[in-house]
């Protein structure tokens, strides 16, 4: 039988056609698994990328927790803390990981991991940045990585670093434009072997020969410490806070905030008479501050740290065991007694119209009426003790508390 040429023909074209068809078919199964391919890949990317987010968010919280821990009480053990804690070696990166104290291990099961590549500047003013990345990885391979950029400031940083007390028995800073010796034999003001009897600013010219000249020549042995020849008076180096005006308005804005046993008072236009109110006693000590001019007369005694923002006339029989401020510029001191001050005396005349930028005006004076038989006696374990004790209070490092200003993640 014979096979006509137009059915062979048919034949063919059939063939053709089947042969398109699942052509067509095997494109669009192919175009159909690479999509799912795809799809699956843009999941799995969207997943890894939730997982590194959530680490570097986990890794903040962590952060700011241990960043908040009030057992440290200034930047100092900040920084000593942050190079004591376990560091390993991120498996992945290789970069050190700072990892969390509590619970030994940067691993948040299924969030990843996180690490902190630098060490915040903590004595930076202002705004602190710090990054925290978080990564997705399986094995040594990072699947997905997340930048965590917060901005975060201490409010209310220990002003006490890297000086914690005045540097003299008595400490006056700015420029120093008068000084009245006491006129009793008896009265001394002494600094020890390590600290002079009076400490002048260093950037501020002549106030330590201003202070020499004031002290009669039958007096000059009263005034001891430091190794040196008497009169023991020179100019120096007196460290932060008591060089710097805007430092001294933290130191009060500190006080008056944040330490405890804190009162304050304000004395307005008027002088305020502490004679009366409670400013501490040796075993209870407490920190006094007073906005303006203040007096203190009789047989008063107090502990502690006592800040007057204006100036300070203390009549009758000093007895005050700690850290005396004065920052109107004059003290005057009258009668004396048996009494004195041991710790330290610092006094400066600050300009604080400004609020926001306090600064150095002229020391209008320092008087020592009289005197009798008290003295000014340095004792550096007493300050020691009260400044860590009292000067260091708060709900976070340096009585600092921490406040988050930014917080971005890429």
């Amino acid at each position: 039988m014979r096979t006509s040429r137009s059915s062979k023909s048919q034949h063919g074209a059939a063939l053709i056609i089947g042969l398109l068809l699942v052509a067509v078919a095997s494109l669009g199964a192919i175009t159909s698994m690479r999509g799912t391919l795809l799809q699956d890949r843009m999941v799995s990317n969207q997943q890894n990328k939730i997982i590194s987010q959530m680490a570097a968010e986990a890794g903040a919280g962590r952060f700011l927790e241990w960043l908040s821990d009030s057992g440290r009480s200034n930047t100092d053990e900040l920084s000593s803390d942050w190079k004591n804690t376990d560091k390993r070696k991120h498996p992945a990166t290789k970069k050190v990981i700072h990892v969390d104290a509590q619970t030994g291990s940067n691993q948040f099961p299924p969030f990843g991991h996180y690490y902190i590549p630098k060490e915040p500047d903590w004595g930076k003013e202002g705004e602190i940045p710090v990054t925290i990345v978080g990564i997705s990885r399986s094995g040594s391979e990072i699947l997905a990585e997340t930048q965590l950029q917060l901005s975060i400031r201490l409010d209310g940083s220990s002003v006490f670093e890297p000086s914690p007390a005045p540097p003299a028995a008595l400490t006056l800073g700015g420029k120093v434009t008068g000084f009245s010796a006491a006129n009793s034999n008896p009265f001394k003001i002494t600094g020890g072997d390590d600290n002079v009897a009076v400490a002048t600013d260093q950037n501020f010219s002549d106030g330590d020969s201003l202070v020499k000249r004031e002290i009669p020549k039958n007096r000059t042995g009263n005034y001891t410490g430091g190794g040196l020849a008497t009169p023991s008076v020179t100019a120096m180096d007196l460290g932060l806070p008591w060089s710097n005006a805007m430092e001294l308005k933290k130191l009060v804005d500190h006080a008056e905030t944040r330490m405890p046993n804190q009162t304050a008072y304000n004395a307005g236009d008027g002088t305020f008479d502490l004679s009366s109110v409670n400013i501490g006693s040796s075993g209870s000590e407490m920190v006094t501050v007073v906005r303006g001019n203040a007096e203190i007369k009789g047989n008063k005694a107090g502990a502690g740290i006592l800040i007057v923002t204006g100036d300070l006339t203390w009549s009758g029989t000093p007895d005050f065991k700690g850290l005396v401020v004065v920052l109107g510029g004059d003290l005057t001191w009258n009668g004396g007694g048996n009494g004195g001050v041991r710790g330290s005396i610092y006094i400066a005349n600050i300009d604080q119209s400004d609020p926001a930028n306090w600064s150095f005006d002229s020391s209008s004076g320092t008087r020592f009426n009289g005197g009798g038989n008290a003295s000014l006696v340095y004792d550096k374990t007493l300050l020691t003790n009260t400044l860590n004790g009292l000067g260091k209070g708060g709900g976070g490092p340096g009585g600092q508390s921490v406040k988050v200003l930014s917080w971005a993640s890429y």
